[in-house]
Parts: structure tokens; sequence; C-alpha cells
């Protein structure tokens, strides 16, 4: 009987001792899914936020994008309105014109030209014409290059976009204005010359395009140019 329950008793310790491996190892284990688990959480808490940054940051560079187009809308409606009120001024100033022309008008017509530029003096010309209310057709070539003809110190190209911010006329007088080099050897040489002043003007403006071009030494009726 004694023997019975010795064995008795070594098989309840044997099962105590495995019940408590047993609830050792869920323990650990229930710890260690507990440790990823928070490790996944805080993890996925760092994701968020920065989602979250990056979406706050997405949408404040949406919003500017926006605010460009908008800006940029009511700038090509301004252009608009503007290329408008030039026609309408252009066209007054066309039958004033025709008028004067007809006789049927005392006013006179004065057009104010100046060839060969742009030259350092020209701000001088600049301040004249603004006394006086008076805005004029610059005729200009690359024949002088870059710095100024009457200053060489000094850099003449940003005088193009002087021309059209004061609100004067910008025109074509041929890139090379080669008279007797070459000028006038064909159609192609002369357009050549004509082209290169075009796209300089656009160039230095910033996209300003003229319709009016002067032939260097003036034009005549008489002979032509060899095909």
């Amino acid at each position: 009987m004694a023997e019975k329950s010795k064995k008795s008793g070594r098989i309840s310790i044997v099962i105590i001792i495995i019940l408590s491996l047993l609830l050792v190892g869920s323990l650990v284990g229930n710890y260690f899914v507990y440790t990823n688990f928070n490790s996944k959480k805080k993890a996925l808490k760092s994701f968020n936020e920065e989602y979250d940054k990056v979406k706050a940051e997405y949408d404040d560079k949406l919003n500017e994008v926006k605010q460009i187009e908008e800006d940029s809308k009511k700038y090509e409606d301004l252009d608009k309105q503007i290329s408008e009120e030039e026609k309408k001024y252009y066209a007054t100033i066309k039958k004033l014109e025709d008028k004067i022309l007809a006789k049927e008008s005392d006013k006179k017509i004065a057009y104010l030209t100046f060839d060969d530029g742009p030259y350092y003096n020209t701000y001088k010309v600049f301040d004249i014409l603004e006394k006086y209310n008076v805005k004029a057709t610059f005729f200009t070539t690359n024949i002088n290059g870059e710095n100024c003809y009457d200053k060489k110190s000094e850099n003449c190209f940003k005088l193009y976009k002087e021309y059209v911010e004061r609100g004067h006329t910008l025109a074509n007088h041929t890139y090379t204005h080669a008279i007797f080099r070459g000028l006038y050897n064909s159609v192609d040489s002369f357009m050549d010359a004509v082209v290169k002043q075009e796209e300089h003007i656009k160039e230095q403006t910033g996209g300003y395009v003229t319709n009016i071009v002067r032939f260097p030494g003036g034009s005549r009726t008489s002979g032509k140019l060899k095909d």
C-alpha cells in the first residue's frame, strides 16, 4: 500500500512538473507573441505617422499646384484682355491714320524710329521719350554683339527687355547688317539674317515677336536679289 502511495506521489509530481513546463512554455510563447505583436503595432503606428506626414506634404503641394493653375488662368485672362485692348488701340490709330492720309483731318503723324541698336546711349533716349510720353520703334541688329558699341564695358543685350518693358516697339534690322558683306547676295542670305535676328529678339526678351523688318541701307524698287 505504501509502495502504491509512493508511486502515485511520483506520478503526481511528474504531472505537476509537466504541467508547470507546459505553463511556462505557454507563458514564454505568449510573451514572444505579445512582444512580436507590440513590435508590429509600433511599426504600424510609425508607418501611419509617416504616411500622414507624407500625405500632408502631398496635399500642401497639391494646393500649391492648384493655386498656380488658378493664378495662371488669371494671367491668361489678363493677357487676353490686354491683347483685346491693344487691338482696339491700334484700330483707333489706324482709323486716325486713314483720315489723315485722306486729308479728312488736320492732324499730323510722326513715326519715330531708331536703327542699328541697341546702344548704351539708348538709356538717354528712353529718358527723353518718357519725358514727353512718346513711344518709338527700335530696329535692332546684332552687328555690335553683346557689348555696347558706344561703351564696350557695358552689356547691351539687357536693353532688349527694356524696350518691351517701357512699351516701345522692337523691330528687326537683320542679324548682320552686312550691306557690303553678302547680306544681299541672295534671298537666302537676306532671309537667314532676318530669321537669326528674329530668334535673337525672342531669346533676349523671353518670347517677344516682331513682324516689322527694315532693310539695312534702305530698300529700292529697281534691281533684285540674286536667286
